[in-house]
């Protein structure tokens, strides 16, 4: 049975029909793009019919795997078959995910969507084998706060607000074991006849045997977004927020003028929901106007958008004043340490120091600035490829010689580890384009420039780590600088 992409699934619906269509299916990625694809899945499998009677949904997060297995493999009273949904299902869920589901059941708590937040949280207690009463201790907490830390007040709030709710309506963190051998054995199994069960979860994670299970027995739609910021994740995510728009305004006849898209997605940032919710209040908010212009836009919504570090940093290397202050008061309104701040400014600046030395270095005159992609990508990328090569080579010569010194003096062998180092230049040189951006940048700073901007830098962490002035215009002081 195949894997489809969210785009291709109306096609692959319309050809499969009900009758070819698996009984086991896993929809999973981006939340609302989920909906959107188990909506055309219901349209599929419960054509005409009243999905109240045909259709049971039941929650992931709450769900006894027993319960939702026996259900599904129960014959429906009027023959048809039924359909059982297992929405936003944690069973791909691991360690590594918990940092994500904390900040996805703050999210529902802050929406007041307590059932959910419990769910979220319950799920991220079972992975750690915690229990309710772990909240109320400070290994708890610090075991399932982000960054590692006890976490503040508001923290503690809400962790407690959560749990009161889980002890009020009884539920329960859910056992640890085999609920993915259990389903995987059901779906190798079949169901009872003309039954579906159909999942939906924010991961999928490709390694497990129940994923390729389902990949083999039933069907498996990916709807997934890219959230990095390569350009093709950008594209992708562009292409993903004007499909939102036009689905939203075909339906209201409303027509966004020029700039538009472009000042919401400004404010929401890749945020489907939020995006979404921005749309359908400026259709509301118009009312009988067909246009929504920019005006509409300042007017009606508000800035949400977290803004990450690399946008302060970017601005900086472009030497754009106005918005790296700008992305500056954006990140400590969103509680960013000033260190952290100022760490990616010394780390960002440090890139271009390298990249300087390559472009100063005999290998660096293949280097052009008004060089295309392609031919930098065919032509320069191999030799910047080669240069990292040959600076690992000697660190590790290095580090070998203080190996064998530290061996002389009769502490031990150590083991040999792979010569590393924060100076290459590409991080990873499968992916070009970054490489590429960082030299362009790099055209807009003399070394001297650089060497004062790294200056600068070291004075603000004296001041901030010696002093009382305020990080803000320290901060402030050391971007105008660099900028200037």
């Amino acid at each position: 049975m195949p894997e489809v992409n969210h785009k291709s699934l109306e096609k692959y619906l319309r050809q499969a029909g009900r009758k070819n269509l698996p009984a086991a299916i896993l929809i999973y990625g981006e939340e609302m793009v989920c909906k959107q694809a188990l909506d055309a899945v219901l349209d599929e499998v419960l054509p005409g019919r009243i999905r109240s009677s045909d259709c049971e949904t039941m929650d992931g997060g709450l769900a006894d795997m027993g319960d939702v297995l026996e259900r599904v493999n129960t014959y429906s009273l009027l023959g048809d078959g039924k359909t059982v949904i297992l929405s936003d299902s944690r069973i791909f869920h691991a360690q590594g995910d918990a940092g994500k589901l904390l900040e996805k059941a703050r999210a529902a708590f802050d929406r007041d969507e307590m059932k959910k937040a419990a769910g979220i949280l319950l799920s991220l207690l079972a992975i750690h084998h915690f229990t309710l009463e772990d909240l109320n201790t400070e290994r708890g907490r610090k075991k399932l706060t982000i960054g590692g830390t006890d976490g503040d007040e508001a923290d503690r709030a809400w962790f407690s607000q959560v749990a009161d709710y889980c002890r009020n309506q009884n539920l329960s963190v859910p056992a640890g074991g085999t609920d993915a051998d259990r389903l995987a054995q059901s779906v190798e199994k079949g169901f009872a006849s003309g039954n579906f069960l159909v999942i939906t979860s924010d991961v999928a994670d490709k390694r497990r045997k129940l994923y390729g299970i389902l990949s083999e027995k039933g069907l498996v739609v990916d709807c997934s977004v890219p959230r990095g910021d390569r350009r093709s994740d950008r594209e992708a995510q562009s292409v993903l927020l004007r499909e939102q728009a036009q689905r939203l305004l075909s339906g209201s006849g409303k027509t966004l003028l020029p700039g538009v898209f472009e000042a919401v997605v400004a404010l929401t940032g890749f945020d489907l929901r939020t995006f979404t919710g921005n749309l359908e209040k400026l259709v509301a908010y118009v009312g009988e106007r067909m246009d929504i212009t920019a005006a509409d836009v300042a007017a009606v919504l508000r800035r949400t958008r977290q803004d990450p570090i690399y946008e302060l940093t970017n601005a900086v290397t472009d030497r754009q004043a106005v918005q790296a202050l700008f992305y500056l008061d954006s990140l400590l309104a969103d509680n960013f340490h000033p260190l952290q701040i100022l760490a990616a400014l010394v780390n960002q600046v440090r890139k271009l120091m390298v990249a300087k030395g390559f472009m100063e270095s005999p290998e660096g005159r293949v280097w052009q600035s008004d060089m295309p992609y392609a031919r930098f990508a065919a032509q320069v990328m191999p030799v910047v490829a080669a240069c990292d090569a040959d600076l690992l080579e000697r660190v590790g010569e290095w580090e070998s010689l203080l190996t064998q010194g530290d061996e002389a003096k009769g502490r031990g062998k150590k083991k040999a580890a792979k010569a590393k180092t924060d100076l290459v230049i590409a991080r990873n040189p499968k992916s070009p384009y970054p490489v590429y951006q960082t030299l362009k940048k790099c055209e807009r700073f003399s070394r001297q420039g650089l060497m004062d901007a790294m200056d600068a830098l070291n004075r603000i962490d004296r001041l901030l780590k010696t002093s009382g002035q305020d990080p803000r215009i320290a901060l402030e002081t050391a971007i105008l600088a660099i900028c200037r």
